[in-house]
């Protein structure tokens, strides 16, 4: 994996233009004029090939005079920046994954609260979309936004006692339904006939790389934020965290995870570390 890009480093602005363009390029031009993009998804950054690839792209958009992305690269706003490079990064399963630990350093002094709620929403409608087309995992679009799309599925896989990829694979369709005293329930159609195909979601790092997109989606969003007060050695403390899953192993499997609570300062220190809160240090929760 190529070396951290650090935020006072003139590369990390150069990163973010890269990923950019990438991300851009995919949405504005058919999958066979970006054919030779792809061959450079787990480029390092700091490398001849890097920039020769951005010098490239920057040729070619010029050329096409793409109307989204020249104004992108002519007008170089930092937070859109960031919007696109997550982006691209999302539908990644490379070190380009781990961008959202990079995101939360990056949006310090970039993004406003507004601006980070609503990219709170937008990874959450892109992990739903994710799930719906690999699992047929069906989220009304009311509930995209504000809440947690893999707490979802979780949800329905401890309820339903689903622990392997071929017990889920009997799942036709599942579609998550709320009432109006917010009660979430889900309604199931089974397969018929042999098991249909699922794109493999839960292969050891695809997985592993949503759970770090939709922890990042619930730092950015306030109304995610619970409190509990917390005692250890004799000091009592109130620790400000949000929901989160972690495996309990690593099969490819085997669908085994546990909810966890994790700390909003020290997810600020150390994103891609799994730290928790110890639940019998926990005195009070949701205060």
């Amino acid at each position: 994996m190529a070396e951290r890009v650090k935020k006072d480093s003139d590369l990390y602005q150069e990163a973010l233009i890269w990923m950019g363009y990438r991300y851009a390029i995919g949405l504005t031009e058919s999958s066979d004029a970006i054919k030779q993009y792809k061959l450079f998804r787990d480029i390092e950054y700091d490398t001849p090939e890097f920039h020769a690839l951005a010098t490239e792209i920057s040729n070619y958009l010029k050329r096409k005079k793409i109307k989204d992305v020249v104004d992108l690269r002519n007008n170089l706003q930092e937070s859109d920046l960031i919007w696109y490079s997550a982006h691209y990064g999302i539908n990644r399963h490379s070190s380009a994954a781990s961008h959202c630990h990079d995101i939360i350093q990056y949006s310090k002094d970039v993004l406003s609260p507004s601006q980070k709620e609503f990219m709170a929403c937008d990874i959450r409608r892109e992990l739903a979309n994710k799930l719906q087309i690999g699992l047929n995992f069906q989220i009304p679009y009311n509930l995209r936004d504000h809440h947690n799309p893999i707490d979802y599925l979780m949800t329905f896989l401890q309820q339903n006692d689903i622990f392997t990829n071929e017990q889920l694979k009997e799942y036709k369709e599942i579609e998550v339904a709320e009432n109006q005293d917010g009660v979430i329930s889900f309604f199931t159609e089974k397969a018929t006939d042999e098991k249909i195909y699922r794109m493999d979601v839960f292969s050891s790092c695809s997985f592993w790389d949503l759970l770090g997109w939709t922890d990042l989606a619930s730092y950015f969003d306030p109304k995610s934020h619970k409190h509990c007060r917390t005692r250890y050695n004799g000091k009592e403390e109130i620790i400000e965290y949000f929901d989160s899953w972690t495996p309990t192993n690593h099969s490819t499997t085997e669908l085994s995870y546990r909810k966890i609570k994790r700390p909003i300062d020290s997810y600020e220190r150390a994103p891609h570390h799994d730290i928790s809160l110890r639940e019998e240090f926990i005195i009070e929760d949701n205060i």
